[in-house]
């Protein structure tokens, strides 16, 4: 996927089977998701991304294949109705299982929480499999980009010892573009990290959160995409359903103010 000022819209899955707090069939959950595909679609986003969000208490790495089926389908659906550029988020951190679902789907990219180091989350120390991750890519979907997190949500490192350009060197070496967000779901991304990561990586760089009517115009002219949803929930709520005067106003609001971007 070509990122050049591009909208990503965030599907939030509904939770899946075998999640704890499941509750609706795999027919609702796969039509809800086409249906927000097909919003985010009509109203000239570029791109779309599944993720498990709310199969929570996530598991810290590997998932159930039970879930692993169930995004597949999932996916599989999306792609089938909604002709847009797609991307797999298996949380917390299951990126092997992310480019599984990307190469039985063709999906375009997947999201990588922790890429590469040691991270302490709410579900523990996650280590990044870069070595695991990108050879599995290259063996199965070697047409299937990596988008990785630099100092990712609900976290703290471990390994780099807050030295950030450490983790924006070596995700930068190993990933297809990099992902700068607030600290937790819904929150603003704070663009002096933003500013600092574009300015040490030459890589395609990634707000992943908190972005909305407001803040649009400041971050499509530093980043080179935007991945959105939570701000296009009724009500802000991030596990809410997506509104469609405000997915239509936030890509309107974007494609006005957007600046060209520097070359």
């Amino acid at each position: 996927m070509k990122l050049t000022q591009s909208l990503i819209g965030v599907i939030h899955l509904d939770p899946l089977p075998g999640a704890s707090n499941a509750q609706v069939s795999m027919q609702s959950v796969v039509e809800k998701a086409v249906k927000e595909a097909s919003l985010y679609k009509d109203n000239g986003f570029d791109g779309v991304i599944i993720e498990n969000a709310k199969d929570r208490p996530f598991y810290p790495c590997r998932v159930p294949r039970l879930t692993l089926a169930a995004m597949t389908s999932v996916a599989q659906a999306v792609r089938s109705n909604v002709d847009l550029p797609l991307g797999i988020a298996v949380l917390r951190n299951d990126a092997r299982s992310a480019i599984d679902i990307a190469a039985a789907v063709n999906a375009e990219f997947i999201r990588v929480n922790v890429l590469c180091g040691t991270t302490l989350t709410a579900q523990g120390m996650i280590q990044g499999e870069a070595h695991k991750v990108l050879r599995h890519r290259d063996q199965h979907a070697p047409g299937t980009q990596i988008f990785a997190d630099v100092a990712v949500k609900y976290s703290r490192p471990w390994t780099y010892e807050n030295k950030l350009f450490d983790e924006i060197r070596d995700v930068g070496a190993c990933a297809d573009a990099l992902i700068v967000s607030g600290t937790a779901t819904g929150q603003r991304t704070d663009i002096e990290l933003l500013c600092d990561v574009k300015e040490r990586s030459s890589k395609p760089i990634i707000v992943g959160s908190g972005v909305d009517e407001q803040d649009c115009k400041a971050c499509l002219s530093i980043a080179d995409a935007l991945i959105v949803g939570s701000s296009l929930k009724e009500n802000g709520v991030w596990n809410g359903p997506l509104d469609s005067q405000k997915v239509a106003r936030f890509a309107a609001c974007a494609r006005e103010k957007a600046a060209p971007h520097p070359t």
